[in-house]
């Protein structure tokens, strides 16, 4: 990349075209956000011609905006060539990527925080690089951003808060700090009330307006604050007329498919609902499109809300609504929820009142990698009391279950992962109200049960189940379903099996397997167990297979693992059946096992450490044994990587 303290504003603006070439292409092929990105190129060249990030400090809102700081610091190549895949850069900032990315970072409202700290540590170590918070206008709305506004005038001198406006978080901005930007009067409350000298509004795409202010805010003897106005979707003729839509793109393969997600299938039951029920009403916080509501905004505009990026106000919010008779439904991801956990809980649940959280995203965001994964949510909410929780298997199931949600007069959280899962049932076709914390057996086995939480575990262990058949493994399959409560009369039944398995997209601790050990705690039953679960950290990728695989959750892997586990209590290794037709003697480390480690799986499917050592055993023992591996050696060859969807039966 050239010296841009020695380019021309022409060979600049060159540059500036050069990047979204290299950025579009980037995206077509691989997807990601494309119109933020493309706005903030000129900014971004401004940047890095005024400072010098190997020593200055720049800290990016979101950071979905990076791509161009990204390759002003030294990261094109193969790798951003490959980003969002292995191997490949991550599409947000990344601390183990750059020097020039201090904070690893994807969430909204953490930049001026951040930034702050940064400052006020440089100023009491004697340092003397400059400090830049590169925030969005959307950010503005965040509780957390507001709150170190207040604190930036009382704990330094020297801070450059930068402000790119472009109208938009993910669709419009709305809101009283979008007005304020909007506006044209000379009143300012960033001056008034945050005591910040405010410069602007500069256009952003103009270089002789840019690299002066910015030249100048290095001089401030009071932190600054910048009004930069930005064109969402620069230089791209769709992006610009359709910056919304625009805002994050698939891959061409992944745009080829018919079938709908969970947040297609919201936003059209509650469409469905709604036309009957006047009390139903939906909340989001700036995330209309991606939840699936932006279909209920438009038939229904007076019973949506957007409360921009504002979580934890969504759900108190949504805690009004229902004090005074209105059945509230607030959509958020998964990973942005974690920030109204509180709310929740005293807002909600501790009042007791009818607000369903739907949790969009729970499981794996593969592309957005650790920041975006939905993998916490169970342990956050699952404890509170009056909140029942559940997770579909489908989207007829999920249709059942919010419909029974709102005949409850009680808090509800339902979690499900992203993505085209599916064909929505028709319209015609009545909902149906379920029994409150029923699981369902999908098919039935003598030997072990799998209790599978959510779609894709559920067709992981029916695969894993037909592969334990056919190696003479008769293994019954639960749809878990709920959460909370837990299905006591069913599970008292799957542990009288030699094997009891829970199958969730999410980490062990505080997730589904451990809530059903501690439902077994509760009722007095032993049984040998075993979780398979999400570990940390799991990285991004292009494909949920290639994490699975990365991760020891594939089909293939997770089958043998079992298939160990089953090998040593065929062995004589655990015996006896109490009362309640649980096994008693057991091994200590067969009562939990919570990590699922396969990385040093060998050719053959197994794990060094798992594969059966035939010294230790019986001669009848390790006949049995050796029948198993050899027909889960011919199921390992023969299961494909892709991990076909399994259908239920």
């Amino acid at each position: 990349m050239c010296d841009l303290r020695r380019c021309t504003e022409a060979e600049l603006v060159k540059l500036a075209e050069r990047l979204r070439g290299r950025i579009v292409s980037v995206t077509e092929k691989n997807g990601g956000h494309l119109a933020a990105n493309l706005g903030a190129v000129e900014l971004t060249i401004a940047l890095h011609r005024v400072f010098d990030f190997s020593v200055d400090r720049i800290v990016f809102d979101v950071s979905h905006q990076c791509y161009s700081h990204k390759l002003l610091s030294g990261r094109d190549g193969v790798r951003f060539g490959s980003m969002r895949k292995s191997g490949g850069y991550s599409g947000y900032c990344d601390a183990s990527e750059s020097d020039c990315d201090p904070f690893t970072s994807g969430h909204g409202g953490a930049a001026l925080s951040s930034a702050l700290g940064l400052a006020v540590a440089r100023d009491r170590l004697g340092g003397c690089e400059h400090v830049v918070a590169l925030i969005g206008d959307g950010s503005l709305s965040c509780g957390l951003t507001q709150e170190a506004f207040q604190h930036v005038a009382a704990a330094t001198d020297r801070l450059i808060i930068i402000v790119n406006d472009n109208g938009y978080a993910i669709d419009r901005t709305v809101g009283a700090w979008a007005k304020q930007l909007a506006g044209k009067d000379k009143w300012n409350a960033f001056n008034a009330l945050y005591e910040l000298e405010y410069v602007g509004p500069i256009d952003g795409h103009n270089f002789s307006e840019l690299i002066p202010t910015l030249e100048n805010g290095k001089n401030a003897k009071r932190p600054v604050l910048m009004h930069i106005r930005t064109q969402k979707g620069r230089g791209h003729r769709l992006a610009e007329h359709f910056p919304a839509e625009f805002h994050s793109v698939c891959s061409a393969a992944a745009n080829q498919t018919e079938k709908h997600s969970y947040g297609d299938a919201l936003g059209s039951y509650l469409c469905q609902f709604a036309a009957k029920d006047p009390s139903i009403v939906a909340v989001t916080a700036a995330m209309g499109r991606g939840t699936g509501l932006d279909k209920f905004a438009k038939q229904f505009p007076h019973r949506f809300f957007d409360v921009a990026m504002a979580e934890g106000h969504a759900l108190t919010f949504s805690a009004g609504l229902a004090k005074r008779g209105l059945h509230p439904v607030c959509a958020i991801y998964s990973t942005f929820a974690q920030r109204a956990v509180d709310n929740f809980f005293h807002d909600v649940c501790l009042q007791n009142l009818p607000v369903i959280l739907c949790l969009d995203r729970a499981g794996l965001a593969c592309f957005d990698g650790d920041t975006h994964h939905g993998l916490f949510d169970m342990a956050l909410f699952s404890g509170f009391q009056n909140c029942l929780m559940a997770q579909p298997s489908s989207l007829e199931e999920f249709r059942h279950i919010l419909w029974t949600a709102l005949k409850l007069n009680r808090p509800v959280v339902i979690r499900y992962g992203r993505g085209a899962v599916g064909n929505l049932p028709p319209s015609s076709e009545r909902p149906k109200q379920i029994e409150i914390g029923r699981a369902e057996i999908v098919r039935s086995g003598d030997d072990i049960s799998i209790w599978a939480l959510g779609q894709r575990r559920l067709e992981q262990a029916l695969e894993i189940a037909a592969m334990l058949e056919r190696s003479g493994i008769s293994t019954e399959v639960v749809d878990g379903r709920f959460i909370k409560p837990i299905d006591k009369k069913t599970l008292t039944e799957s542990a009288k099996r030699r094997l009891l398995i829970s199958m969730e997209d999410h980490i062990a601790t505080g997730g589904f397997g451990s809530l059903l050990l501690l439902e077994l705690s509760t009722m007095s039953l032993a049984a040998n167990f075993m979780a398979v679960a999400w570990p940390l950290p799991v990285g991004f990728a292009d494909s949920s297979g290639v994490l699975e695989e990365r991760c020891g959750q594939s089909v293939k892997q997770i089958f043998a693992k079992i298939l160990h586990r089953w090998n040593g209590l065929v062995c004589g290794k655990s015996a006896g059946v109490n009362e309640n037709g649980a096994e008693t003697h057991r091994r200590e480390d067969d009562v939990q096992q919570h990590e699922v480690d396969l990385g040093s799986i060998g050719e053959d499917g197994l794990a060094d450490e798992d594969k059966f050592d035939d010294a230790q055993g019986s001669t009848a023992c390790f006949v049995e044994t050796s029948r198993h591996e050899e027909h889960a050696k011919n199921e390992i060859n023969n299961c494909d990587g892709d991990d076909p969807h399994a259908r239920r039966q």
